[in-house]
């Protein structure tokens, strides 16, 4: 059987990677994808992969800058390029997917003469981080669509792998007393890889009890059977029993000495007072310990406790020893220098904070984060360090490209009033995935464009005002209080516009209690 879309990329680390993951997700997503990932070339051009290309609908392209040059220097062995021709030649949809920073010649001319199309061919850009790469733009183009959800088999009951068969392995051994059978027989009752019914629904009852004799036993396993059990009484879940932080914090207490998690969990639920007391030096050497197991969430831990209890030189101290195995220690110090917190009398330094910046995004740790504090400082700037616009705005392009939605209501901001470029259409697009993201002042921002002549939609506007009053914005309420007053998006109704009105000027919108006047005199 034929695969309706075909994946052509460079035998190489990032055409292999971007390959294994793309096809990964097209098959999540029920298209019939082949990728000829495990199979080694041998001989000519095999007859396998020509007639692979033949039976496909859609050919996506992927090309590293290695796989550009390689085509533009025309190698006499070159599989990417037999791929490609052969897919010209059967007329088949040619998609280019361009790996981040990749282009394609301008010049067409560069290009071998039988390649020469390829620059005249729509791309699609790829974002070095895959999760956020324009993946809805890439299946809105196919020819292809994804085949029924029946085709699909439970590979645990493949035949590769007999989930069912392994779980009664466990759970007889665990019955005869084995301690390492009997933790990952509450491992999968915990995480619902697999129960006595068959199905993956979890058992938070029968992993309490392995569990609980396992501590009870004081073996190798005891101290992971501590955490998990701390982890439950946290979370609340153990049948019949009340969620106990006190309870949770005795258990982690005692697994933190054979696990990271729980000696940080110890440390943080401490630092809440959740034990009844609290005591800063205690506290402070807790989360010490649970640096010394190497658990990176431990030293973000502890440099977020000491800012919060304005000890900023210790925390950029531990910043500074951490952030070369830490990514995030270097954001973090960036922002202690945006607060100015690290200078006597306090005193922001953008300079600093943007070399920093910079240094996490040459890393390609945190850059969505990175490309979004950078792109603040060159919006609103500080001091000598010089406001640009449009490279705010790139930054902000490039934040948002990488899944950050506080850059994308940023875009959604300048589009809307024009800081570099008016375009309402934009405006939209950067504000949805903002609130689509969850950001209330987005949807709220959204309800007030989807009203304006240009972009005139009612009935959107009342959806995003609902959802930014239900997300508690104060705004979203008097917006919705007016649609509902006039009918717009939705039935008249001066009720409900009363309650919205009376909600925003309750949360201090003070033209709600204009509107309540208003109606009132009426």
């Amino acid at each position: 059987m034929a695969q309706d879309i075909f994946i052509s990329y460079k035998n190489d680390g990032v055409g292999q990677n971007l390959a294994a993951r793309l096809a990964e997700d097209l098959e999540e997503r029920n298209f019939s994808v082949y990728c000829n990932l495990k199979v080694k070339h041998t001989g000519s051009f095999p007859d396998r992969l020509r007639e692979a290309i033949r039976g496909c609908k859609d050919f996506i392209l992927l090309l590293s800058q290695d796989c550009m040059d390689q085509l533009i220097r025309h190698n006499k062995v070159d599989w990417v390029r037999e791929e490609i021709l052969t897919a010209r030649e059967s007329g088949k949809h040619i998609i280019p997917i361009l790996w981040e920073g990749v282009k394609m010649p301008k010049d067409k001319n560069k290009m071998p003469p039988e390649l020469s199309f390829l620059p005249d061919l729509d791309a699609i850009v790829m974002s070095e981080l895959y999760k956020s790469s324009p993946f809805e733009d890439l299946i809105s183009i196919f020819d292809s669509k994804p085949e029924k959800d029946e085709i699909y088999r439970d590979y645990f009951n493949s035949g590769k792998y007999r989930l069912d068969e392994e779980f009664r392995r466990i759970k007889a051994s665990a019955e005869g007393g084995s301690a390492r059978d009997m933790y990952e027989l509450a491992l999968n009752y915990y995480y619902g890889i697999y129960n006595d019914e068959g199905t993956s629904a979890r058992d938070y009852g029968k992993a309490y009890e392995l569990l609980s004799a396992l501590s009870a036993q004081h073996n190798e396993y005891s101290g992971y059977a501590d955490s998990l059990l701390g982890e439950m009484y946290y979370a609340g879940v153990i049948p019949q029993q009340s969620q106990s932080f006190e309870t949770a914090i005795e258990y982690h207490k005692k697994a933190a000495s054979v696990s990271g998690f729980s000696a940080r969990e110890y440390a943080y639920l401490k630092s809440k007072g959740l034990d009844g007391s609290f005591d800063f030096d205690e506290i402070e050497k807790d989360y010490m310990e649970a640096v010394k197991t190497g658990d990176r969430v431990a030293i973000l831990g502890l440099a977020q406790f000491y800012k919060t209890y304005g000890r900023y030189q210790d925390a950029a101290r531990l910043y500074r020893n951490t952030y070369k195995v830490v990514p995030e220690s270097e954001l973090e110090l960036g922002r202690l220098y945006v607060k100015g917190v690290l200078n006597d009398p306090p005193m922001p330094d953008y300079h600093r904070a943007a070399a920093h910046f910079h240094h996490v995004i040459s890393t390609g740790k945190c850059s969505a984060k990175a490309y979004y504090e950078l792109g603040c400082l060159y919006l609103m700037p500080f001091g000598d360090f010089t406001k640009d616009d449009a490279l705010a705005q790139e930054l902000f392009l490039k934040a948002a490209s990488l899944g950050s939605i506080q850059a994308a209501y940023k875009l959604g901001w300048m589009f809307e009033y024009g800081i570099v470029e008016k375009n309402l259409i934009r405006s939209i697009q950067y504000y949805t995935q903002a609130s689509d993201g969850g950001m209330p002042l987005a949807a709220y921002h959204l309800a007030m464009l989807y009203q304006q002549p240009e972009v005139c939609n009612y009935h959107k506007a009342f959806l995003y005002a609902k959802t930014a009053a239900d997300r508690g914005s104060p705004e979203g309420e008097y917006i919705l209080g007016n649609l509902f007053l006039f009918g717009r998006g939705c039935i008249a109704d001066p009720d409900e516009a009363v309650r919205y009105f009376h909600q925003a000027y309750g949360h201090g919108v003070y033209p709600a209690k204009i509107m309540l006047e208003r109606l009132n005199a009426e």
